[in-house]
């Protein structure tokens, strides 16, 4: 079965936001296992693992792909352009060459150059899945998803056999095009070549129907595979969370823990948004009690799931008693923003304010979540002196100074501003002045 699609390699789509989950995935594993010899053995130790007619030849590119991995990092494209320029008036040939050239087109993409690595490729006379794959995930990194549609059909024209990090790469193409004929097309290739019993591909498969919005393809890809992990069972129970499906992937958690899967930190944070959105206070306990259990409940990303979990339930009083016990002294604001936001959201607006002056009292630095709940809670509060001093503690953070959504922020203050000016009204006691100044 060959692809019938036909599509323009330099022509972007408009989406934005392209995933970048399956590309470090992707080209970390190449670069450990595909590509050259495993970094976890360092000094003779390595040299005395590569084969010896293999030894020199190893000896002259490692350093030069050691070197394009600190131009990724550094994301030093002129760096690299100096690498590239040296590989190109050397004498590598053959596998040496196309080993260089992969890096080389990486570590372009990596920089935010993708014309430069689309150059390199075109021009690289031998190719592997590796070259392929690592088109396809640049592609999806730029936003052109339809380019990296096009690279799995030119490699599958070529004759390149596509592997579990090629396959699980273009599903991520087809969920940034939002094209679920291309996923089933996807799919199809994937029972052709024989990779649905790979536990990788087959949650990727899952991962991408559910994204597609196609979750009853998702949980039958789901119900067929032969073998689970956590990362399976995490992505069937976001994939019911992200399709409306709250019970389900309440449901899903469950019968993850009575088969013997133990849930992670993701598990936790998946199922309480799914509980949040049910609004069912007697599955909130259970899920707390599941993460008291694991010894996870005192984890700040967990607990920040929990307290906002209870918050949308209905409960603050569980939230805040989940907060004091765990939290308090938390320097981290995330646990912080969740439950001044559930305060907020429930019409606490005292507790809120109160809320957020112990957080600037225990040098908790806020952050501009923690201002919007905020300044919706002074609005409700009709003061607007205690406004004003909020907007400055913003301020002093570089909160007007640095996000990228400054100008919302200023329209909403001035909008708050107006509507307490409107209706004459001044509290009468400064709760932020008298507590922080």
């Amino acid at each position: 079965m060959t692809f019938s699609v036909t599509l323009s390699l330099h022509q972007p789509t408009h989406l934005t936001s392209p995933p970048s989950s399956v590309s470090t995935r992707t080209i970390a594993s190449y670069f450990a296992t595909s590509q050259f010899p495993s970094n976890a053995h360092r000094g003779s130790r390595l040299v005395k693992a590569v084969p010896p007619n293999e030894t020199q030849r190893w000896l002259h590119t490692q350093p030069l792909i050691d070197f394009l991995k600190v131009c990724e990092e550094s994301r030093s494209i002129k760096q690299a352009k100096s690498v590239h320029g040296y590989v190109l008036k050397s004498n590598f040939g053959g596998l040496d060459l196309l080993v260089l050239l992969n890096h080389v087109t990486h570590v372009y993409s990596k920089c935010m150059d993708y014309g430069a690595a689309l150059r390199v490729f075109d021009v690289m006379s031998q190719k592997n899945v590796f070259s392929y794959t690592v088109m396809i995930v640049a592609s999806n990194e730029h936003g052109y998803y339809l380019n990296g549609m096009e690279f799995f059909r030119v490699m599958m024209d070529q004759g390149v056999s596509p592997d579990a990090f090629a396959f699980s790469a273009v599903m991520q193409s087809c969920v940034g095009s939002d094209s679920i004929e291309l996923g089933e097309m996807v799919h199809a290739q994937v029972i052709v070549k024989g990779f649905m019993a790979h536990l990788y591909v087959s949650t990727s498969l899952l991962n991408m129907y559910a994204k597609l919005g196609r979750i009853d393809s998702s949980s039958k890809v789901f119900s067929c595979m032969t073998e689970l992990n956590d990362v399976s069972w995490n992505a069937m129970i976001s994939g019911f969370n992200s399709n409306g499906q709250h019970l389900q992937a309440f449901d899903c958690f469950i019968e993850m823990i009575e088969v013997g899967e133990t849930p992670n930190n993701l598990s936790l944070v998946s199922v309480s948004k799914a509980v949040g959105q049910s609004g069912d206070i007697n599955r909130c306990h259970e899920v707390h009690r599941y993460a008291t259990q694991l010894g996870l409940d005192s984890s700040a990303q967990v607990g920040t799931a929990l307290i906002d979990m209870y918050s949308k339930c209905g409960s603050p009083y569980d939230a805040r008693l989940l907060f004091d016990s765990k939290f308090a002294f938390c320097e981290i604001n995330t646990p912080w923003n969740a439950m001044i936001t559930g305060y907020s959201q429930s019409g606490s607006h005292q507790e809120a304010l109160e809320l957020f002056i112990r957080m600037c009292q225990n040098d908790v630095k806020p952050d501009i979540y923690t201002f919007c709940s905020v300044f919706n809670a002074v609005a409700a509060l009709k003061c607007l002196k205690s406004l004003r001093e909020i907007h400055g503690i913003a301020f002093k953070y570089g909160i007007d100074m640095m996000h990228p959504q400054k100008d919302e922020i200023y329209t909403m203050l001035e909008d708050l501003m107006r509507t307490i000016k409107s209706i004459n009204y001044e509290s009468e006691f400064n709760f932020v002045s008298s507590t922080i100044y």
